[in-house]
């Protein structure tokens, strides 16, 4: 499969005019250097219908200017196999799957006047694209070759029914890469983010994400507070701190868990200090009041209301929220690689 920038080179190709196409085609070393040529669809001698060289009948195929060109079936595809010392191997025309087909429009192409059909005899007669190869007889060849490039040129360029699919597939395909490309960069960060959990780190874009998990419950909290609804433990807070003070716990004890330390009230005040939120308190006055938090944490997170199926405050599971962010981020930005 061609990358984007080799997609670029073949559709460079395909969009030459047809007079500088066929000039492509004739040059003796690889027309198609570097490029790596999509082997899709094969195309077989019963699967083409054509008509003075104009195609009525084909399967939908791209990627392939070469496909029917008269010049680069003479010049190169007619040379199934190549020889390299004692090594016999297929050449790139000769492995093509679209190679019967390929054959019959071309051969159709140099019968379709008597002009073509007398410049490409001749060509053959002075010994094909093997003479063009050889030491001596070059100049004969290409000068039978000049002729039948003119004569196809005097004929102007052939129709055929897959013209519209073939124009249309490079920007599809284009599509087609950059999805494939910011798929696996999403699998990639995927895969990323949990090795950096399983070694009880936080990715950042769960890092980024907590402070917004922290305002939900903060927000929570409050509604289950002022709804009426609440046991003691909840309802009653008159200093109305403990709304913030439980979600800052909240924040830091999952902090914590993340980084595969264990959640006690003594490291929770440390890490609430070190992130500037000791409240003004000392650190035993700060734990002590940790432990409070930590009760009522773990009853917002078993109390359900009535006709409700989850608790006030929902389980937090990281690779269910990971995965969630990173299919997010592809949605909300569907060309990001980063």
């Amino acid at each position: 499969m061609p990358t984007l920038d080799q997609l670029d080179a073949i559709e460079r190709i395909h969009k030459l005019p047809y007079d500088r196409q066929l000039r492509h085609f004739a040059k003796l070393e690889d027309p198609w250097k570097g490029l790596s040529i999509p082997n899709m669809v094969r195309v077989d001698l019963s699967d083409v219908t054509v008509m003075g060289g104009d195609i009525r009948r084909m399967p939908k195929l791209a990627g392939k200017p070469c496909f029917g060109n008269p010049i680069a079936w003479l010049v190169h595809g007619v040379v199934e196999h190549a020889h390299v010392g004692d090594r016999v191997f297929k050449t790139r025309c000769g492995r093509c799957s679209a190679r019967m087909g390929c054959g019959k429009v071309a051969e159709s192409r140099l019968n379709a006047t008597p002009e073509l059909r007398e410049a490409a005899g001749n060509f053959r007669e002075g010994g094909g694209a093997s003479a063009l190869r050889s030491i001596g007889g070059e100049q004969n060849a290409r000068r039978a070759l000049g002729a039948l490039l003119k004569a196809l040129t005097d004929r102007g360029p052939f129709e055929s029914v897959n013209d519209d699919y073939a124009n249309s597939w490079f920007e599809a395909e284009r599509r087609s890469l950059r999805e494939n490309a910011t798929r696996r960069k999403q699998e990639e960060r995927e895969r990323n983010a949990l090795l950096d959990l399983r070694a009880n780190q936080i990715p950042e874009i769960l890092a980024e994400h907590l402070p917004g998990e922290r305002q939900d419950r903060l927000i929570r909290y409050r509604q289950f507070r002022d709804s009426g609804l609440a046991p003691k433990a909840i309802a009653v807070d008159p200093r109305n701190q403990n709304a913030q003070f439980t979600a800052d716990v909240w924040l830091a004890k999952t902090r914590l868990t993340l980084r595969g330390k264990p959640p006690t009230a003594y490291a929770i005040a440390t890490e609430m200090i070190a992130n500037g939120q000791s409240y003004e308190l000392r650190h035993a006055s700060l734990r002590d009041r940790v432990n409070g938090a930590l009760k009522r944490i773990e009853l917002l997170e078993t109390y359900r209301l009535a006709g409700r199926s989850e608790p006030v405050w929902p389980s937090f599971e990281p690779r269910e929220v990971l995965k969630e962010l990173l299919e997010l981020r592809v949605l909300l930005d569907p060309l990001r690689t980063d």
